[in-house]
């Protein structure tokens, strides 16, 4: 019998609702119903609660979805990743100690404040394990499964956006999951860069993002915030091939500060994928991944490909995953990248995903030991 699967991937300034049907003879994995909203004011630690549940309970009654078990994913940037290489000699207990040394002496706030998980990755040509530790502080992570708990649902899994995507990228690629590819998830705070090679992991949370571009154009024309949000959707296109010039003067000047922002943004991708080679020993990349709500700026995919040298493309997670015939064809084909992360919880709750992290917090596991 097919089970079915709530998912919830939860942004700065959108979520992502969708639901997976595992189990089915026709597909492993399908998305049989999906829906998106735009937070009425950007999601931090202290307003979770307040923002959240309305949100979710809208898309509830505009998909009509029950409220049930859910597995969510948190942004990359409430989380503090780490990667490192820990002898297994000693059994266990000692690698445990030393996982939790690594955590104590590269988070920035005390071990009791924090959720952590870790994965091993495979060994090293020394006989060490690489490991992913991950961690993040426990209050915010409690107030966002609050949050959800608020709005009628039952977590059971806490997921983190970066590694969903790669979960649900490593799917895609499943032939070619050696090859070494770049992922960018182009939010509105942060953009969360991940580079993915067979088992390697790399990822970065870089302060460039959408929020940047729309400070700049209303610097650049005198308009306030909000009116440059609306330029930016109305006008705004990455400018490629060097200078260009645009009939409408408006759409111009704003197309040269996307190039601005863009070209600030691919510096530090290049910087990352610098830094990957040189300390992780990866490949270079042969491709590069586009996603999240700031990605869907006109031309973005010329530049990237023209500035980093490499294919660029829109990632659609449904090239392998199956699409159930309520899903509308025409709007998830707009929708299908900002779905990826949901799609890579769901390969999570399957078990159909390589990187499997669970930052569900104390109180919630407590609860359920008491069930």
């Amino acid at each position: 019998m097919a089970k079915r699967f709530l998912t919830l991937n939860i942004g700065a300034s959108n979520i992502e609702f969708a639901e997976y049907e595992h189990g089915a003879k026709s597909a492993p994995l399908t998305l049989v119903n999906y829906a998106r909203a735009t937070l009425t004011v950007p999601l931090d630690g202290a307003n979770a609660e307040t923002v959240l549940p309305p949100a979710i309970l809208e898309l509830v009654r505009e998909k009509g979805i029950k409220p049930g078990k859910v597995a969510l994913s948190v942004s990359g940037q409430m989380v503090f990743p780490k990667f490192a290489q820990i002898p297994s000699s000693g059994g266990d207990e000692r690698f445990e100690q030393l996982v939790r040394y690594e955590i104590e002496q590269n988070i920035p706030f005390p071990i009791d404040e924090m959720v952590c998980d870790r994965q091993i990755l495979g060994d090293t040509e020394s006989g060490d394990k690489n490991v992913m530790i991950v961690a993040a502080k426990v209050d915010q992570i409690e107030a966002v499964t609050s949050a959800v708990k608020a709005a009628g649902f039952s977590p059971e899994l806490v997921d983190v956006s970066p590694i969903a995507l790669t979960n649900a990228i490593r799917y895609n690629r499943a032939e070619d999951a050696d090859e070494c590819v770049v992922a960018l998830d182009i939010g509105a705070k942060t953009t969360s860069l991940v580079i993915v090679e067979g088992d390697k992991i790399y990822n970065r949370s870089i302060p460039v993002a959408g929020n940047n571009i729309t400070r700049e154009i209303s610097a650049a024309l005198g308009c306030s915030p909000e009116e440059a949000e609306i330029l930016k959707h109305e006008k705004g296109y990455v400018s490629v091939g060097g200078v260009t010039e645009d009939e409408d003067e408006v759409a111009d000047r704003i197309s040269k500060v996307c190039r601005t922002v863009m070209t600030r943004l691919q510096a530090e991708i290049s910087r990352s994928i610098n830094f990957y080679r040189s300390q992780q020993q990866g490949g270079a990349p042969v491709k590069l991944y586009l996603t999240g709500g700031s990605a869907l700026l006109p031309q973005i995919d010329e530049f990237f490909a023209e500035a980093l040298g490499i294919e660029v493309e829109f990632f659609n997670p449904f090239e392998s995953i199956a699409v159930g015939p309520k899903v509308d064809a025409e709007a998830l084909e707009a929708d299908a990248a900002m779905l990826a992360a949901t799609a890579g919880i769901a390969l999570h709750q399957a078990s159909l995903a390589r990187f499997a992290i669970n930052l569900l917090p104390p109180s919630i596991v407590g609860e359920r030991r008491e069930m």
